[in-house]
């Protein structure tokens, strides 16, 4: 479970997976503000098709508390996950990345 010190806005999940390139993940991420109630946001699978960060189609989301919830993955009932990246969307800086090419996101 991650836990932000205040609600926060993320705008991107990445996860990368041990032997990413190999096997998909299941998975499933929740979101909550008291720690009490969750709303699942993403229940699937990851592509199976990279050793790199990933990203999670959900959509961005504002909360106090994320949790991740492995499902096992296509070889066998584990899941490993190596990293797991949250972004932020940097509103100030979006008019500097449509004119520099640089992303308009900050890691939290």
């Amino acid at each position: 479970m991650r836990t932000f010190s205040l609600p926060t806005t993320v705008a991107r999940v990445y996860t990368v997976w041990f032997r990413g390139g190999e096997r998909r993940q299941r998975f499933e991420l929740a979101v909550s503000d008291d720690g009490q109630s969750w709303q699942t946001i993403f229940d699937g699978t990851s592509s199976g098709n990279t050793t790199g960060p990933e990203p999670c189609p959900a959509k961005p989301f504002t909360a106090r508390y994320v949790r991740l919830t492995g499902h096992g993955n296509t070889i066998n009932r584990w899941n490993s996950l190596g990293e797991i990246i949250f972004l932020a969307e940097q509103v100030a800086c979006a008019e500097n990345a449509r004119t520099t090419g640089a992303s308009p996101t900050r890691r939290l």
